[in-house]
């Protein structure tokens, strides 16, 4: 079985192209209207990464690649929920 660290899966999550995905299905049983649609779109990425691991990386995933320019110490952090 493998196991992924918190700090990974928020890597993952955060490092995906959130805004430009297209995901339908509902985060709750009943509409949460008060999120926006990146913050639904997080979290259900998140959901598809718990539900069906493969095909996130398949389908959803794109790896990031980070280009340091030495010029802060937290370079590439970007605007991420957690």
């Amino acid at each position: 079985m493998v196991y992924i660290t918190n700090a990974n899966f928020k890597k993952i999550i955060c490092t995906t192209n959130i805004a430009n995905l297209n995901l339908q299905g509902e985060v709750y049983k009943i509409p949460i209207r008060f999120i926006s649609r990146y913050e639904t779109n997080q979290l259900l990425a998140i959901k598809e990464l718990l539900q069906d691991p493969e095909r996130f990386f398949n389908e959803i995933y794109v790896p990031y690649k980070n280009k340091d320019t030495f010029t802060y110490v937290y370079e590439g952090v970007n605007g991420c929920l957690f």
